[in-house]
């Protein structure tokens, strides 16, 4: 019971900071570079124009999540800098496991990087360490359900963040709010 305890603060706890870092990289990255802040603007200007009456309306989940150059902002940071560090599990603690075609012995610590995956050239391109949101636009519809399908953002498999959805609304409608009313420019990257 303690352990449970203890694993419920711990997940409750990391997923304030998980995401209170997303926003704060998604932000970073765009702001850094004018020519992604004048795309995402244009993007933002034009599916919210502010209304004769001048009353601005905050924009619905569903309505920013359609927004494409947005999304791939988001996607992008959170493949190129994922917040979460390694979650390492134990292997069966009777059989082991196999894993490509080697055994590993029972209770034996077990882990996959985010940061890794995220930049495997395999398969993000020979551009894997750039920060190029357009790559989320310019993938075939194959390769979007492969990047799906390996994100580890918020774990995988069963033990998936429970909090991940929360975190993807929050996400998604911040960086839209707080790009299209101002965005402050940072001096351009230096690689």
């Amino acid at each position: 019971m303690r352990d449970l305890s203890a694993n419920s603060r711990c997940s409750s706890q990391a997923g304030s900071e998980t995401t209170s870092l997303n926003l704060a990289l998604v932000v970073f990255y765009i702001a850094r570079d004018p020519h992604l802040q004048k795309q995402l603007q244009y993007e933002l200007d034009a599916a919210f124009e502010v209304p004769d009456d001048g009353v601005e309306t905050i924009a619905t989940y569903d309505e920013v999540r359609r927004l494409p150059f947005l999304s791939a902002c988001i996607r992008e940071t959170l493949r190129y800098a994922p917040s979460i560090a390694q979650i390492p599990r134990a292997s069966p603690s009777d059989t082991g496991l196999e894993l490509l075609g080697k055994h590993i012995p029972p209770g034996t610590a077990v882990s996959t990087s985010a940061w890794i995956v995220g930049r495997d050239t395999a398969l993000y391109g020979s551009d894997a360490d750039v920060y190029r949101p357009s790559r989320w636009l310019e993938a075939t519809s194959d390769q979007l359900k492969e990047w799906d399908r390996l994100d580890m953002t918020f774990g995988y498999g069963a033990r998936k963040c429970l909090g991940r959805h929360l975190a993807m609304i929050q996400l998604w409608k911040v960086i839209a709010e707080v790009c299209s009313r101002s965005l402050p420019g940072f001096p351009p990257a230096v690689n």
